[in-house]
């Protein structure tokens, strides 16, 4: 094959790597180590699952960034909605005009099942007339 450079060690050039050796694992330790399942399955498991959490959230701030630089008005278009926004209908202004009395409303009751609808009607006909001569 290649030389070894008196590393022992050769590359797929065929060279020999410079740096220093690295330590082995004792073959005792190995053994157990990988016919752990914990290891074999749960260890992958959980740095995909912390991984994907940073991806994750690496991805919603781009598309919070992007947020950011779409949002920039033109100035006049902003002053329009500041503008907009003082003359703001509140919660509490739009139950203020509720509660003024409406004149031109009544209550007018429809007929039940088992009432003739012809004669309910006719009967609601008679007090509006009666109500609006008073």
């Amino acid at each position: 094959l290649g030389r070894t450079g008196g590393s022992g060690r050769v590359c797929a050039a065929g060279r020999g790597f410079p740096g220093p050796r690295l330590p082995r694992v004792p073959a005792a330790l190995m053994g157990p180590l990988r016919r752990s399942r914990t290891l074999r399955f749960g260890l992958p498991m959980l740095l995909l699952i912390v991984g994907g959490s940073f991806g994750l959230r690496e991805f919603a701030q781009v598309r919070y960034d992007v947020q950011k630089v779409k949002r920039k008005m033109d100035p006049a278009l902003e002053a329009q909605l500041k503008k907009k926004n003082k003359d703001k209908i509140t919660l509490e202004s739009e139950y203020q005009k509720l509660q003024e009395p409406n004149s031109d409303w009544i209550n007018v009751r429809g007929p039940r099942p088992w009432e003739d609808s012809k004669a309910v009607q006719d009967q609601q006909r008679k007090i509006q007339i009666g109500n609006s001569i008073k």
